[in-house]
C-alpha cells in the first residue's frame, strides 16, 4: 500500500510527530476509513491525534480533523457514547 509506505519513510526519516509524518499517517487513515476498514484507521488516527495534539496543538485543523475521523469510526462502530464525547470536542 503506498500510503503505508510513504508513513514509513516519513516516520524514519523525519520522526514519529514531524509534520510530514502526520499528514501521510493522516491520508493512510482516511484511506482505510474510506475502505470501511475501520480496525485499521483506528489506531492510525488515534496516534495521529496524540502526534497533531504535541506538536500542532489543540486548536489545530489537523488536530480537529483527527478527532473527527475517531468520533467517526466510534459511530461506525456502534461506540455512541464515546463518539459524542469527541465531537462535542471539536465544537
Amino acid at each position: 500500500l503506498m500510503y503505508a509506505s510513504l508513513v514509513e519513510f516519513h516516520v524514519e526519516e523525519y520522526g514519529q510527530c514531524h509534520a510530514a509524518s502526520i499528514m501521510s499517517r493522516q491520508k493512510l487513515a482516511f484511506f482505510y476509513y474510506s475502505q470501511g476498514s475501520y480496525g485499521k484507521a483506528q489506531p492510525v488516527v488515534e496516534n495521529n491525534y496524540e502526534c497533531a495534539l504535541q506538536t500542532m496543538g489543540e486548536t489545530h485543523p489537523i488536530t480537529f480533523q483527527s478527532l473527527s475521523m475517531m468520533a467517526n469510526i466510534d459511530v461506525n462502530e456502534g461506540r455512541y457514547e464515546e463518539a459524542h464525547e469527541k465531537a462535542e470536542r471539536c465544537l
